[in-house]
């Protein structure tokens, strides 16, 4: 949907929220389907184009019971076509010409984000006449009504820019001495305020190996892990000065991203006499997003992720509702409509994070794969580091690399209700039915391709009895300019963990077997009874509304 930090709605997937209320408390439903995400009871799985739709009406918690949803709701019925032709065309247009930069990015001496944001559309209704016959020829039969906007968004990734810290050169080199990280990443800086990268483990030299192996002069070359060391020169190089941005980044990139929708809405509407009526909707999103960093979210210390991750959604939404008057008294108004949701997962690029294909350890990569091979899941693993250690971290779950990222939503609904104008009483019955399907990923955060962590402060490298070794030259590189003193008189306050990860001493590895995927559904039946009473002025409503949500449940067992 629309980019929420600058449309003004808040929530995941764009959730419309008011009153204080959190984004799974409004429900939004549009010609009688259901637009409210199933999967987490927030956001909408199509938007809501107000060029498109004729009424909207919002509802608080003091409604009646012939509502299904809640505890508020935001309804909308779609346009229809009249007796004369009518349409028009639009385009909303905003770029950044006249935008200041944003705070932020002034900070870290960011230039201003190019933002643009262009919205044309048309639409188009009236009679639906027959060639060739009579039929419709008073224009009081049948009518027609389309929309079409197309959603051309372009704006910062996150909202500012992507910090963090990556090796330096010579990191890159297996140089990991006191010298060479004072030069690079923890010296004094040329205002004279504390280096804030100094006291953080980053900033540790690398003076043993595990086996208590001192390492002469800080040089892990000696000792170098090829598949460790090509995973070091994966990562992007250092392209910010630490000394002079406040937080001491070596790395800080700001990051274009495209989200790009399509929206079209037609409907119809067929008066078949004066007693009965039909109308049709159906509506059509398709959206593109891109996840530059990792799934969804932008991580602390995140790197932009070169596979070219897109997500997005093609929603389909459709209703029939027929409408049958008994007099002028009792109507009938029956409404079957269905929201089908496809939300597929692709990397565009995986030739860029096929682990095998980096360069490195002779031609080979990362050639590591795990527990269970991966299940042909051979992108570079997942690397967690907090965002202090001084790599970066790389978050995006599995299940791109082999493009199995699905998730397919159905949520049909029926219902029928009776209004029956009985004296001074206003009857209302009816009955609702609901099945909701939920097929696809069920862990968007699984790691079939492995997750490593390289931190010092494990406790098998801190405190095994066997590896001890002496206060021997583990001190921090650059004490003059620190808030405290680093390193300890321990062996684990002695290890570099960009050296751990270049001489191949991962202090965890996680893997799941596979990308787990779901089939789940539920199943909602509700009835409703409501007597509006008007004595004089004064109107008194009674009613009650009965139902039983059923759990989610898996389809087969």
């Amino acid at each position: 949907g629309f980019n929420s930090a600058v449309v003004g709605l808040s929530g995941p997937t764009s959730a419309y929220v008011a009153n204080g209320s959190g984004p799974a408390g409004i429900a939004v439903v549009s010609d009688g389907v259901s637009l409210t995400d199933i999967a987490t009871n927030s956001g909408t799985v199509q938007l809501t184009n107000i060029e498109m739709v004729q009424e909207v009406k919002a509802s608080n918690s003091s409604y009646g019971p012939q509502y299904a949803k809640g505890p508020a709701l935001i309804s909308s019925s779609s346009k229809t076509g009249g007796a004369a032709y009518h349409g028009g065309a639009y385009l909303v247009a905003r770029n950044d010409i006249l935008n200041s930069n944003d705070w932020y990015d002034n900070y870290l001496r960011q230039s201003r984000p190019n933002e643009q944001y262009y919205y044309p559309g048309g639409n188009f209704g009236g009679p639906l006449p027959l060639p060739f016959t009579s039929f419709n020829h008073n224009r009081d039969k049948l009518f027609f009504f389309a929309g079409y906007e197309y959603d051309r968004q372009t704006f910062e990734a996150n909202q500012q820019a992507i910090s963090a810290w990556v090796p330096t050169a010579a990191e890159r080199q297996g140089d990991f001495s006191a010298a060479s990280l004072d030069a690079e990443l923890c010296g004094a800086r040329p205002d004279a305020k504390p280096n804030p990268n100094s006291i953080l483990p980053m900033c540790f030299v690398d003076s043993f190996l595990p086996n208590g192996t001192a390492v002469a002069n800080n040089n892990a070359n000696p000792y170098i892990n090829g598949a460790g060391a090509a995973l070091i020169n994966w990562f992007p190089k250092a392209n910010a000065d630490p000394f002079t941005n406040p937080f001491g980044y070596n790395y800080i990139q700001q990051l274009q991203q495209h989200q790009n929708v399509s929206l079209f809405r037609s409907t119809l509407q067929y008066n078949i006499n004066s007693n009965n009526n039909l109308f049709l909707v159906y509506g059509l999103q398709r959206e593109n997003d891109e996840d530059p960093v990792a799934l969804g979210y932008f991580p602390t210390g995140g790197i932009p992720y070169p596979g070219n991750i897109t997500t997005g959604d093609v929603s389909n939404v459709m209703s029939v509702r027929y409408t049958h008057f008994f007099g002028s008294t009792v109507t009938n108004e029956l409404s079957a409509a269905m929201s089908f949701v496809s939300l597929p997962g692709k990397m565009g690029n995986p030739l860029a994070v096929d682990r095998f294909d980096i360069p490195g350890n002779g031609g080979l990569g990362f050639d590591y794969l795990g527990m269970y091979k991966n299940n042909n899941d051979f992108s570079v693993p997942a690397i967690n580091g907090g965002g202090n250690n001084g790599y970066p971290n790389v978050l995006m779950p599995g299940g791109f690399f082999q493009n199995r990222i699905h998730v397919k939503k159905v949520d049909p609904i029926v219902q029928d209700n009776v209004s029956w104008q009985l004296k001074n009483h206003f009857l209302q019955f009816g009955f609702y039915g609901e099945q909701g399907t939920y097929n696809g990923i069920a862990d968007p955060g699984a790691y079939p391709q492995g997750e490593y962590t390289f931190n010092p402060g494990n406790s098998y490298f801190e405190y095994s009895s066997t590896n001890q070794a002496p206060y021997n030259g583990c001190v921090n590189p650059n004490p003059a300019g620190n808030l405290r003193t680093s390193g300890a008189a321990y062996l684990g306050s002695c290890y570099n963990p960009t050296a751990m990860m270049y001489e191949g001493y991962a202090d965890t590895f996680t893997q799941t077997n596979f990308t787990p995927l779901v089939d789940l559904r539920y199943t909602t039946v509700a009835g409703f009874a409501m007597d509006s009473l008007k004595i004089h002025s004064l109107t008194l409503i009674f009613g009650a509304r009965f139902e039983h949500l059923g759990p989610w449940t898996d389809r087969y067992n």
